[in-house]
C-alpha cells in the first residue's frame, strides 16, 4: 500500500501537526509499588573473565575448575552456544583453547572489559526489576545472572529454571567497528540497539518470554500483537522508570510519531482486515524487524502491530484493575482480550 493509499484513511492526516510529545509514557502504565519488602541480592557472575582468565598452558585443570564453578552453564556454553562439542573431550578442548588464542576474540575480550569495567549499576537494575517481578509473579524464583561473550553469536540469552545469561558482545554501542563492518547483517536501525542502555530491557523481555512464549507461534495477527503486547507491558511492570524507546527499541521520534497517529495505525489494521488474517507473509510485515513498516509512511518505525498490541495491553490492564499480571498471562483469547480492553484510539 503506499503512503498516499495509507494517509488516505484518515484525510488530512492531522496528526502530524502536533507538537511533539513531552510524555515518553503511556496514560496507562500502573503506578509504581511499594517493593521494599522484597529482598534480592542478585550477583552477576563474570563467566566471560573467568574463561579468559584460564592459562592456555595449564587449560585442562583450569577448564575442570571453570566446569565445577558453573556447573550448568559451562556445558551450555561450549556445546550448545559455542558448538565446541562434548564437554571434556579432545575436540572441546581443542576449540576452547583456539577461541582463548585468537587475537580478535582476545581484542573483543578487552573491548567488552572496557566497555563493561564492572556490572554494578547494571546489577542494581537488575536487582530492582526482579523485585518488580516477585511482586507481580510471587511463585517465580529468581534466576542466577552470568554474563559472557560468544564472538557474535545468536545466542545474546540463555534462560534455563535457573540461570539467565547474557551475551555482552552485543551491548558495545552502536558505532563497534564490527558492527559496522558486516553492513545489511547488522543494519542501522538494529544496530543502534547493541547501546549498553539495552542490556536490561532486553534481557527481561528474554526472561518473561523464556516463560510464557510460546512453542506454537499464533497463526492471525491479532495473536501475536496480543502475545507482543504482554510482554511489552511485563517491562511496564518491572522496569517503571525505563523509557518506553528503551522497552520497544524506537527512537523518540518514532515512539511519538505512533502516539500521534494511532488512530490511523488502528484504521489501517481493520480496514484492510489484518487483525484476524492468517496469511502470516501478509500480517508478519506488521511484526517483523524493519527500518519502516511497509503500507505506511516512511516516517514509520518497524513492526506497528508489536506497539499496537502493547497498548490494547495497557488499556486492557487500565480498564480492569482487578486482573492480576498472572490472570493475564493465562488469558489467551485475543479477541477476548480486544473486546475487554475498549480499545479503540480516538
Amino acid at each position: 500500500m503506499s503512503m498516499k493509499s495509507f494517509v488516505g484513511l484518515l484525510p488530512l492526516f492531522f496528526l502530524f501537526l502536533l507538537p511533539a510529545c513531552t510524555n515518553e509514557t503511556s496514560d496507562f502504565v500502573p503506578p509504581k509499588p511499594s517493593v521494599s519488602h522484597i529482598k534480592t541480592d542478585l550477583k552477576i557472575q563474570r563467566f566471560e573473565k573467568d574463561l579468559f582468565a584460564i592459562d592456555t598452558n595449564q587449560a585442562a585443570p583450569a577448564m575442570a575448575a571453570l566446569a565445577q564453578k558453573y556447573p550448568e552453564f559451562y556445558p551450555l556454553f561450549v556445546g550448545q552456544i559455542m558448538g565446541f562439542g562434548a564437554p571434556n573431550t579432545p575436540k572441546q578442548t581443542e576449540n576452547l583453547l583456539h577461541f582463548l588464542k585468537d587475537p580478535d576474540m582476545r581484542h573483543l575480550y578487552d573491548t567488552v572489559q572496557r566497555v563493561f569495567p564492572n556490572l554494578e549499576a547494571v546489577g542494581r537494575d537488575f536487582n530492582h526489576a526482579f523485585q518488580y517481578s516477585r511482586y507481580y509473579l510471587p511463585k517465580q524464583t529468581y534466576p542466577q545472572l552470568i554474563s559472557h561473550i560468544s564472538a557474535f553469536g545468536p545466542a545474546s540469552f540463555t534462560l534455563t529454571d535457573s540461570i539467565l545469561a547474557f551475551n555482552l558482545d552485543m551491548f558495545l554501542g552502536e558505532n563497534f567497528p564490527y558492527y559496522r563492518s558486516i553492513g545489511d547483517q547488522m543494519p542501522y536501525y538494529i544496530r543502534r540497539r547493541c547501546e549498553p542502555a539495552y542490556l536490561v530491557p532486553n534481557t527481561m523481555k528474554a526472561y518473561i518470554n523464556g516463560i510464557y512464549g510460546t512453542d506454537n507461534p499464533p497463526n492471525k495477527l491479532l495473536d501475536q500483537m496480543i502475545l507482543e503486547g504482554k510482554m511489552l507491558y511485563y517491562l511496564d511492570l518491572v522496569l517503571p522508570d525505563t523509557p518506553d524507546s528503551l522497552k520497544i527499541g524506537y527512537t523518540q521520534k518514532q515512539v511519538e510519531w505512533c502516539q500521534h497517529n494511532e488512530p490511523q495505525i488502528w484504521a489501517f489494521l481493520t480496514e484492510k482486515d489484518l487483525l484476524f488474517s492468517t496469511q502470516a507473509r501478509e500480517f508478519r510485515k506488521m511484526l517483523n524487524e524493519a527500518p519502516t513498516t511497509s503500507g505506511m509512511p516512511p516516517e514509520s518505525p518497524g513492526r506497528v502491530g508489536v506497539w499496537v498490541g502493547w497498548q490494547i495491553i495497557r488499556r486492557l490492564m487500565s480498564q480492569n484493575p482487578d486482573l492480576t499480571f498472572e490472570q493475564l498471562m493465562s488469558m489467551n483469547d485475543a479477541q477476548k482480550l480486544l473486546q475487554m480492553s475498549k480499545y479503540k484510539p480516538k
